[in-house]
This record gives structure tokens, C-alpha cells and sequence, in this order.
């Protein structure tokens, strides 16, 4: 085990941005020979032109580096040579030394020595070449040579396919974004026998793994894979275009899962670690474990209490927990095993690769110093031994049902029956020399009352303990014949029988002030009541069911509102899914239509960067009415009947089936209202027809043609399914101030994106989310319930008979957005000598991109009072009004009658090349012979593809309103047919 995975080999990589580099020229080839050298200014092209080597300058900085980027984007720099050695000017070269060695020397008359690969041995005939995967290599010889030096091997801050992370060649983070130099963060293996992951902060630990277990990394499971993306840096293709992947560390300390977007031309975020209070190293302190399913999220190991008790009650984990009984080292100390948990950190630990689990479990027990042992590899069905001494740091419970066990070594009264699923917060248990010092020894002075079996005293705890915190003890008088186990059950024996105010002596009574149970729901939601989560300090407010109709400790069932990226409320059994509400459209949440105008309550929902909770209230005050979690998985609300007093279910969502999550597999719909109630949506097909005749609709359903998202917006557009449940949030992005018609430019501009919706589906609507990956849950309901969801289809099924032609209307003909920075450049700082005319709405210029494309850029000016559906709408609307000739600069005079007849006529051909339907649009042929011609008849245009109705936002309310785009600019860049 010592010696399994000191290489790590990552399948992704990094990103950091970078000013323009100087004027260059691109060789047409990926190698330096060695009579040749590369100078400031020419780079060296990978032969898929995927990238390239060369000079250049971080942001707002003057020095130079020797780097590889994406020739993509220019700004992502993903390895650079003399990092912590910058050039000053740009007189450096990238050659061969006299032994072979590549090196960067600086200066023209003095060269001086900036960087080398620095290999002992002579390299014959040598030859350098980047390699598609970005690799630049160092070969002995032209063909086939050997390869002796690789850049793979020295990692800066980023991970592409075959990079390596070793024990002593660390992933490290640029200093700032304008200086590549080693920053504060590291990437690393830890050195330590058993290989994990570490993320540092100097020499602190800020994230870690957990160890390899022969399969994976257990911390680390959820980075790198998950159902909407695949752990590859090329995972394929995407409807002919490679996808780009890669990991970076950042200056800021994060590890980010990055993809190319194609259409936006930028990169995006898929994950980053540390992500949740749970990824931070040592959260929950010594012997705690963190679990982002509960609130609070830290909690003590079975047979441990907290350290110090006021510090978590301040939420305040960071002192750990301590045991609750010693250990007796003496044969009756046992083990209790524990499941899906990320393994403690590997400080004082022993490892054997030859043990058996029972071989492990016989050495724990024997060793005094043994706190816990687990198998070190689970592949092959579990091998290898690995023991921890001393206290058990970073636990953390995962999602996964993972194979891998902690074996704890606990004292046999604190393993009881052996079931560790007790979640109870337990009385903690104080020795009789303590407890009778703190009392004067029972003294008659410190009496406060006679409870049921005996006197009740008050003290204070010192010492060790929680200092200064006011106890009440109860001593067991010597004929009440109750014990320990009697002792605890008597409160709650007196609340069943209606009788707990005899727990408290009259003395009491008078001052006894009621705790807020509100912030800690149990089974049951009332009036006045939040169900949700505090975004900020993570207590999550949830239902949880009894264990059983008589005992009301934590059961399997718990309702709750997840997180996602837009929050739901989600009914599971442990970590199955049972049901699921649906989003908050802000009227009721989306599987719920029978929230709206009901006459008993009246339902709101709070979403905002603290918090995000679900809250009733009655509608007159006289029907009281709650929501209830049972024991037997059901989910009811119920109102109280005053005249037979009792209480009444008013629903059950259990009983209806298609509330049963997932019924209908991926891709599916399910409609109560049918004979077989799950289908397939338009446009898709059952996975397996033999499955789906016999009723088992699990597998769900597949397209019957494959998306084509390639160049711009491809062919892809939306079909609109209305009156429907919204699938699961799991996978989604969500935008409260974005108008429909933005949301349909991002996603269709996205093509990971596979559907889009209104997240407030009030007046005309507002609000963005995005889904991605497969669309799970999905529920169609009669008129007036749900809401409109828009599904991505390839073109071909759109036009099908099935589907609604006028589904068609979202396949729009969309600008393209660049970021200020590139259109900056591209007009020289929008220059005055680039101006070639004034619009409606602000100055025209004519820009290059660094491809040699010839762009007409349009820059809103600031009283303009328009955004960029209006921006993109001008053209279309002046047409209409005949009133398009004030599109024209007045530069083009009255007089010059030619040339105002030439723009007309100029923009009347680009309305037609830019109508919504492909079919309408000219071929290049056609373009070519009207603008050849000025006297061929041109056809009137119909509506263009990017044209916006005003249903879209409100009424009177500009999109520059409601949007705000700071410095972006957009600009056609239109392709013929």
C-alpha cells in the first residue's frame, strides 16, 4: 500500500487569464529543430491547432513568460516555463543549449540564462514539439525519438489528460491573476504511507480526499464524476467539436472543474472544492463528523460527547469531541462499524497491506493505542489493513452507498445493542465524586424540588467540565427500585400520560421559560413554523418522522428542502428519494397545484442569498392545520375537525402515483388523468418497449434524434410542454432577475443545457432556470396546474407532425455576445477613426477579430434607455414603421442619394438573411446577385429569428431595465446558408 499512487495521473485541467500577447506569428508548425529558435512573438501550433506555445504578459503586467494556452482562448494560460523568473523585455528566445538542453535566454547582446529543463544527461540531435494534449516535449532525435523531458512532469497550476501530480511535483496556484509566480496554494499527494489528496493553504490543510481505497478517492467522488458531465478532458464530441476540460487551481485557493463553452466562447465553472462547510478540513474538530443532511451539520461519533458544550452550542464544532466512557483496554472493549463515511486524516496511523479485516480487527483490539481500523484497499472485495491511534480527524458522511467500513473501537456500554443508527443526543453521565462536590454532598441548601423517584439539587459545573454551567441533578432515592435506564425514560413516560408538568417542582414552574422549539421542527410543520435552511449558517429546519407510532426518536423518513441550484422540497428514506414537491414558482411549488387558492392556508416561500424556507399561514384563524411526516412513509396534511376533535387528512401525496419520484424513468411524463399514465415526452422513446408493455417504466426514455450543437446555435430548438411538474433541480442553474427570452438565449447558447423555465411564473412571468443532463421527475397536469417547461429537440423532430408547429417560435436566430475586453480590441478602444456611422441609439464601428473577421459593433450609448432585446429589435421595428432611413448617419446626406439608396437597400438583404425560418433566408448565391444588382425585386422580409416580444417582460419596462449587462456589446456575425 505504501507504494500504490505516488503518480496521480488527472484527467482535466486549469485556467488563468492573460492580457493579448504582443503581435505574433503562428508557425504553421508544432516543432523547434535544433539549428532553430523561437523569438518573443512566434509561437510554435499543436498539429489539431488545439495549442500553442509562446511569449506573452499576464493582465496589467509588462513582464514575459514562456507559456502554453488554448489557441481557443488565448487568455488561458495552462503551463509556464520560468514562472518565478519573468523577462523584463521582449528580447528572449526559446533555443537549444550546446548539450542539448531547451532553454530561454534573455537579452540580445548578453544572453543570459532564464530557464532550462535542466537534464544531466546530453541530449543528441535535440527536437522540441507540442503536442496535441498541450504536452511540449523534449525528444533525442527527429523520428521517433526518444522522449526525455516533458512539461506534463512539472505542473504549474493547471491539470490537462496526462499531466501527473507526484509526491515532490505539486500543483501550485499563480500568486495573483496578473503574476504566475508560486502563489499561497498547493495541490498535492500527501507523503504519508496511505496515498490521498490534499489542497493546502501554506502548510494548512484546507481539503483533503480522504485515501485511495483501491477504487477512488472518496472525497473527491463527487469533483470529479457526477450524471451530467464526464471525468475526461476530451469526453467526445459535440456535434463534431472536441469538448475541453481541465482543472485549475486558483490564486483564491479553489479547485474548479472547468468546460469550453463554444457558444459563449468562455469557460464554466461544473464544480470547485472546497464547496460546503463539509469539504473544509477538520470542520466538526477532533472525533466529530460533518454531514451536510443534517442541521446543525456537525455531530459527535457514536460513544463521543461534545468537548465543550456552550462552544457547540454556539455552533462552534472546532473543539471536537471527546469519549463519553474510557476505554478498558481489557478484552471488553468492542467495535461498532460505520458506513459511507469519508476515513479519518492519516496522522498517527499504522498500515499493513498483507492483513485481513479480521486479522486488522484482532491487532486494534490487542493495541491499547488502537482507536480504529478499516480494510486500506476495498477493491476485490476488501484487503489490507490500516489502524488510526489517537484522535480521528476531517470525518465527513457521504451521499454514496460506499463499501468501505470504520471499525470504532468503543467501551462496551457505549456500544449497547450494537446499532448505530441511534441518533439521540444522550445525557452525559458524570462520576458520583463530581456531582456530590458540586452539591456540598447533596446538602439540604441546594434542594430546588421532588420530582417522581427522588430530590432534584442544583449545582454548578467546574473544573474539566463545562465551567460555570447551572445543572439540575436528580438522585435516585434508594426505595424508587428505578435504575438508569428508568431514570431516562421517566420524562418521557410522563408526557405520554399527559402529566409532564409533574416533572417539575412548584418552585419551578413560576420560572421555567419556554425554549423556541419553532427553529427545530420535529415531525410535524404548524403555523409560524420555517421549513427550509439557513443559507448562511446551515441549520436546516426539517420534518424527520418518529422511529414508530410510540417512539419519537429520529426515523428513516425526513422531509426537507435541498439546496440545489434552485431549492425544492424533497421527501427521502435515507437517501431515497421518494418524492418530490417541485420548485417554488411563486405561487405554489410546482408539483403541488392544490397549494392555490385552497381555503385553509396560505402558503409563501422565501428565496434570497440567506435563506430559503417554506411558511403558512391559516387564511381566517379559525381551521388549524398542519403537516405531518409518519413513521409508515406517508406525507399528510391535516386539519383539525373541532366538532368531532379530531384531526382530518385533507391530502395524502403518497396515495397518488404519479408523486412517486421517478416513476416514469428519465425523459418521462406521468398523467394521473390516463389509462397508463407514464409516457415519453415528444420527441423521445422508450429505452426498452419490452419494459415499458409490461408496465416497468424505470429505464425511461431516450431521443429518437441526437441534438446538433456545433457551430453558433446549431440546429437545436425548444419544444413547450405546459401545464407540467418541472423535472428535478438537482442539475440547474437559476438567474430571479433573467426574462424568458434571456433564458432562451442561454441555454440555447449552452449545450449542456437541455431545457429551460420561468422561475416565477406570476403575471408574465420572470425568472431563469437552466437544467442539465437527463430531465427526472416529470409530471403533466390538467389546465392551470404546473407550469410551461421549454425542452431542447433537434430540428427534425421540431417539424414533426406530432409536435406543435408553433413550438418553433423559440428557435431563434441569436447574436453573438463577446466581453467588452474583446471588442475593445477589436476597435482599437472603440476609437473615433473606427466610427463608420450613428444609429438610433449610439455610434457604430467597424472592428477585427484576432481571426481577421471584418465585425459592424454597435455601443449602446448611456441615455439610450434601451437594453438588448431593444438593441437587437430596432432594425426589425423601424422596418415595420417605415421608418428604417434612421438607421442612416446623417453623414449620408439627402444629395448622396446613391449611397443612401445602397444602405438601404443593404439592410432591407439583411433582414432577409436574418428571418426566423431557414427556409425563408437567401442562399449565398442569391445574396451575392442582390447586392450585384440594384434594380432585382427584393422580397418584404419576414420576422427575424433574435426578435423579442414584448410578453417577455413587463409591460412599460425595458429590458436595460430589468437587465443589467455592464460593458458587453454585441455584434452580427452572420453565416450563409
Amino acid at each position: 500500500m505504501e507504494t500504490l499512487l505516488t503518480t496521480l495521473s488527472v484527467f482535466l485541467c486549469i485556467f488563468m487569464p492573460i492580457s493579448s500577447s504582443s503581435s505574433s506569428t503562428t508557425t504553421t508548425t508544432d516543432t523547434l529543430l535544433a539549428n532553430q529558435s523561437l523569438s518573443d512573438g512566434q509561437t510554435l501550433t499543436s498539429s489539431d491547432h488545439t495549442f500553442q506555445l509562446g511569449f506573452f504578459s499576464p493582465p496589467k503586467s509588462k513582464n514575459r513568460y514562456l507559456g502554453i494556452w488554448f489557441k481557443n482562448s488565448n487568455s488561458t494560460v495552462v503551463w509556464v516555463a520560468n514562472r518565478a523568473n519573468p523577462i523584463s523585455d521582449s528580447s528572449a528566445t526559446l533555443t537549444f543549449q550546446s548539450d542539448g538542453n531547451l532553454a530561454i535566454f534573455n537579452g540580445t547582446k548578453t544572453r543570459t540564462l532564464v530557464w532550462s529543463s535542466n537534464l544531466t544527461r546530453r541530449v543528441e540531435n535535440p527536437v522540441a514539439q507540442i503536442l496535441w494534449t498541450g504536452n511540449l516535449v523534449l525528444k533525442n532525435g527527429v523520428s521517433e525519438g526518444l522522449i526525455v523531458w516533458r512539461s506534463f512532469d512539472y505542473p504549474v497550476d493547471t491539470l490537462l489528460v496526462g499531466v501527473n501530480i507526484t509526491r515532490h511535483k505539486d500543483l501550485v496556484s499563480w500568486k495573483t491573476p496578473e503574476d504566475p509566480s508560486p502563489g499561497h496554494y498547493s495541490f498535492s499527494i500527501d507523503v504519508h504511507g496511505l496515498t490521498q489528496l490534499v489542497l493546502r493553504n501554506a502548510s494548512a490543510k484546507r481539503f483533503r480526499t480522504g485515501p485511495w481505497n483501491g477504487l477512488e478517492f472518496p472525497g473527491l467522488d463527487y469533483f470529479l464524476f457526477n450524471p451530467s458531465f464526464a471525468p475526461s478532458f476530451r469526453s467526445g464530441t459535440q456535434g463534431g467539436e472536441l469538448v475541453y476540460r481541465r482543472i485549475v487551481l486558483s490564486p483564491s485557493g479553489w479547485l474548479q472543474r472547468l468546460t469550453w463553452n463554444y457558444q459563449s466562447r468562455e469557460w464554466d465553472v461544473l464544480n470547485s472544492v472546497p464547496q460546503e462547510d463539509c469539504d473544509k478540513y477538520g470542520f466538526c474538530g477532533a472525533n466529530g463528523v460533518c454531514d451536510m443532511g443534517k442541521s446543525p451539520v456537525c455531530e459527535c461519533l457514536p460513544g463521543f460527547t461534545p468537548k465543550n458544550w456552550q462552544e457547540w452550542g454556539r455552533m462552534d464544532w472546532r473543539g471536537g469531541c471527546v469519549r463519553r466512557t474510557e476505554l478498558e483496554n481489557g478484552g471488553r472493549d468492542g467495535f461498532l462499524a460505520i458506513q459511507k463515511l469519508k476515513m479519518p486524516d492519516v496522522l498517527d496511523y499504522w498500515t499493513g497491506s498483507d492483513m485481513s479485516l479480521a486479522g486488522c480487527r484482532t491487532e486494534c483490539l490487542r493495541n491499547g493505542s488502537c482507536v480504529a481500523y478499516a480494510n486500506s484497499d476495498i477493491s476485490e472485495g476488501g484487503k489490507g489493513c490500516i489502524m488510526w491511534f489517537g484522535d480521528l480527524m476531517d470525518i465527513r458522511l457521504l451521499e454514496d452507498d460506499g463499501v468501505q467500513q470504520l471499525y470504532l473501537k468503543l467501551a462496551s456500554s457505549d456500544i449497547g445493542d450494537g446499532n448505530a443508527e441511534d441518533d439521540d443526543l444522550d445525557l452525559p453521565l458524570y462520576d458520583w465524586t463530581t456531582i456530590a462536590t458540586a452539591t456540598s454532598n447533596f446538602s439540604l441548601t441546594n434542594k430546588i424540588g421532588e420530582g417522581g423517584f427522588g430530590p432534584v439539587y442544583k449545582y454548578e459545573l467546574q473544573g474539566k467540565l463545562v465551567e460555570g454551567q447551572e445543572i439540575a441533578v436528580k438522585r435516585l432515592s434508594m426505595d424508587s427500585g428505578q435504575g438508569n435506564s428508568e431514570f431516562k425514560n421517566e420524562a418521557w413516560t410522563l408526557w405520554k400520560e399527559g402529566k409532564a408538568m409533574e416533572i417539575m417542582d412548584i418552585v419551578l414552574e413560576e420560572s421555567c421559560i419556554p425554549s423556541e422549539s419553532f427553529e427545530y421542527p420535529s415531525d410535524n410543520l404548524i403555523e409560524g413554523m420555517k421549513f427550509g435552511r439557513n443559507l448562511k449558517t446551515g441549520l436546516n429546519r426539517k420534518l424527520q418522522s418518529w422511529k414508530s407510532s410510540d417512539d419519537p426518536s429520529n426515523g428513516d423518513l425526513v422531509y426537507e428542502i435541498v439546496p440545489n441550484g434552485f431549492p425544492e422540497p424533497v421527501l427521502r428514506n435515507g437517501s431515497v428519494k421518494l418524492f418530490r414537491a417541485g420548485p417554488w414558482t411563486g405561487i405554489q411549488f410546482s408539483g403541488t397545484p392544490e397549494l392555490t387558492d385552497n381555503p385553509v392556508f396560505r402558503p409563501s416561500f422565501v428565496f434570497d442569498n440567506e435563506e430559503a424556507y417554506f411558511s403558512f399561514k391559516s387564511t381566517d384563524g379559525s381551521v388549524i392545520s398542519r403537516l405531518l411526516v409518519t413513521s409508515t412513509g406517508s406525507l399528510y396534511r391535516l386539519i383539525w375537525n373541532s366538532r368531532s376533535l379530531q384531526w382530518v387528512v385533507m391530502t395524502n401525496v403518497l396515495k397518488d402515483q404519479c408523486n412517486k419520484y421517478g416513476l416514469c424513468g428519465v425523459h418521462g411524463v406521468c398523467n394521473i388523468d390516463e389509462a397508463v399514465v407514464c409516457k415519453c415526452l415528444k420527441g423521445f422513446e422508450p429505452k426498452s418497449p419490452e419494459d415499458w408493455s409490461s408496465i416497468n417504466w424505470s429505464g425511461g426514455c431516450r431521443r429518437r434524434t441526437g441534438l446538433n450543437c456545433s457551430n453558433g446555435v446549431g440546429d437545436d430548438g425548444f419544444v413547450r410542454f405546459s401545464s407540467v411538474k418541472v423535472p428535478d433541480t438537482t442539475f440547474t442553474w437559476v438567474n430571479m432577475s433573467m426574462g424568458l427570452g434571456e433564458c432562451h438565449v442561454k441555454c440555447l447558447m449552452n449545450c449542456s443545457c437541455m431545457a429551460y423555465a420561468n422561475s416565477d411564473v406570476r403575471g408574465s412571468g420572470s425568472g431563469c432556470v437552466l437544467w442539465f443532463g437527463d430531465l427526472v421527475d416529470i409530471r403533466e397536469f390538467a389546465a392551470g396546474g404546473g407550469q410551461d417547461l421549454y425542452v431542447r429537440m433537434a430540428a427534425s423532430v421540431i417539424g414533426e407532425g406530432d409536435i406543435n408547429q408553433e413550438e418553433e417560435s423559440t428557435r431563434d436566430l441569436e447574436l453573438p455576445l463577446h466581453n467588452f475586453v474583446t471588442v475593445a480590441n477589436a476597435t482599437n478602444n472603440f476609437s473615433h477613426d473606427k466610427v463608420i456611422g450613428e444609429g438610433g441609439f449610439g455610434p457604430v464601428y467597424k472592428g477585427i477579430l484576432q481571426n481577421g473577421q471584418e465585425i459592424a459593433v454597435k455601443r449602446l450609448s448611456k441615455n439610450s434607455g434601451q437594453g438588448l432585446e431593444e438593441f437587437k429589435n430596432e432594425a426589425w421595428n423601424l422596418w415595420n414603421e417605415d421608418r428604417v432611413a434612421e438607421l442612416i448617419d446623417e453623414m449620408f446626406t439627402d444629395q448622396d442619394v446613391s449611397s443612401r439608396f445602397s444602405v438601404l437597400r443593404c439592410i432591407h438583404i439583411g433582414l432577409l438573411c436574418v428571418q426566423q425560418r431557414p427556409d425563408d433566408r437567401p442562399t449565398m448565391p442569391t445574396v451575392v446577385m442582390m447586392l450585384g444588382s440594384a434594380t432585382a425585386n427584393l422580397p418584404q422580409p419576414k420576422r427575424p429569428g433574435f426578435y423579442y416580444e414584448r410578453s417577455f417582460m413587463d409591460e412599460g419596462q425595458s429590458s436595460s431595465e430589468k437587465f443589467s449587462y455592464g460593458n458587453k456589446v454585441s455584434f452580427t456575425q452572420l453565416e450563409g446558408r
